[in-house]
């Protein structure tokens, strides 16, 4: 329909920690939903690297991802797919906290900070620049914590900053704060509520992550992350699916479990072939 616009929102991908299986998942339930737009709402980058936390441990004796270098590409390689598979026609990027992590690098160095004043190198060592978004058609947001709103005065999205325990805390703090519509990452917790207000009826989401949850059972990847204790964290895997229709929006929280989402009656399983 015409009058009906469809967004996909994913967010703390955090590269190369991310979970193949739930990428892919996301991925098939996307192609099946065909949005208008994506956003992509922080940490799609892990930047380990750049950080003060020591890098995670895959199999015993061997890094994960050994450079900083690879660990871009790996990040360059998932944004084309995500790209072409998604085919949307609209697309934006808010930096994390994740992301951040390169500005925070760049400004521990006196140095480096004076020749930011280079106009080329001060552009060259950016997101946008790095990931070419501008090329992409994709709307960068600025420098975290930076949001933006999708529709103005109607619905804001950031990655944001502070994560509460439980699901739904985060954002519904945000939506009081707004007073508008809001989608909020970082706290990795997956969740929809909803406010109403005279005139209107406002909702607030929190978009999960598509990242290594870390229980600690299985082989390579999936045996542990970065964490002391990733099992008390309450992360949960998934994305969000928004339909806008007559003025308002109609949003949903996909969860995904060990690899599979079930949408709209449809399993999607990532451990079988698209038929």
């Amino acid at each position: 329909m015409s009058d009906m616009e469809k967004y996909l929102v994913i967010g703390d991908l955090q590269i190369p920690y991310h979970d193949p299986k739930a990428v892919e998942v996301m991925l098939r339930v996307a192609e099946d939903f065909k949005p208008d737009g994506l956003v992509i709402n922080g940490d799609f980058c892990d930047w380990r690297t750049l950080s003060d936390h020591y890098p995670a441990i895959d199999e015993p004796g061997n890094r994960l991802i050994p450079t900083l270098k690879e660990e871009v590409q790996l990040q360059k390689d998932l944004l084309d797919e995500i790209l072409t598979r998604v085919k949307p026609t609209m697309s934006w990027w808010n930096d994390g906290n994740h992301e951040w992590r390169l500005n925070r690098m760049l400004y521990k160095f006196p140095n480096i900070v004076q020749l930011l004043g280079l106009a080329e190198l001060s552009t060259r060592l950016t997101v946008q620049s790095i990931f070419n978004l501008d090329r992409l058609g994709i709307k960068h947001s600025g420098n975290y914590p930076n949001g933006f709103w999708l529709k103005k005065g109607d619905l804001w999205i950031e990655h944001g900053f502070n994560t509460s325990l439980k699901a739904g805390y985060t954002v519904s703090r945000l939506l009081d704060a707004r007073g508008a519509s809001v989608i909020v990452g970082h706290c990795e917790r997956l969740a929809v509520v909803w406010k109403r207000n005279i005139d209107r009826k406002l909702f607030g989401a929190e978009g999960g992550n598509l990242s290594i949850l870390g229980e600690k059972a299985g082989k390579g990847i999936y045996s542990t992350v970065p964490h002391t204790a990733p099992e008390l964290m309450n992360h949960q895997q998934g994305f969000l699916l928004l339909t806008r229709y007559d003025n308002q929006w109609y949003p949903e929280a996909v969860p995904i479990h060990n690899g599979v989402a079930v949408w709209r009656g449809k399993v999607y399983d990532s451990s079988k072939k698209v038929s």
